[in-house]
């Protein structure tokens, strides 16, 4: 068997496309689930601001998460009360592709609907 030592992807119908934040895939995380890791990684980089993560989780589409955190980011970094890292988001990046591959690896019974 061939080893792989790099994995790459463009779209989520690629064949690692599961790995991307804007797979349809919940995942559990401290007690709550979320949609998709685009949500769960949008809400880690708003934890200080629960009515923002509360804002995200509601919406269904993993891309607007990502347009509506884009927008509350630059408010909240002209404010000067959000500053984000690589380093920061590196690791929130790690910790969504665990999250999704330990549901690759087990496919747990996931929840009906993604609700908290």
């Amino acid at each position: 068997m061939k080893k792989i030592h790099e994995v790459t992807f463009k779209k989520v119908k690629d064949q690692f496309g599961w790995l991307s934040n804007m797979s349809a895939h919940a995942v559990k995380y401290e007690g709550g689930w979320y949609q998709n890791t685009e949500t769960l990684f949008q809400c880690l980089r708003f934890r200080e601001f629960p009515e923002i993560v509360e804002e995200l989780r509601g919406l269904k589409s993993p891309m607007i998460v990502k347009m509506k955190a884009k927008k509350h980011r630059k408010i909240l970094e002209e404010r000067g009360e959000l500053r984000i890292t690589e380093e920061d988001d590196l690791e929130r990046m790690r910790l969504c592709l665990r999250l999704l591959s330990l549901i690759h690896i087990s496919e747990p019974t996931r929840p009906p609907s993604t609700s908290r």
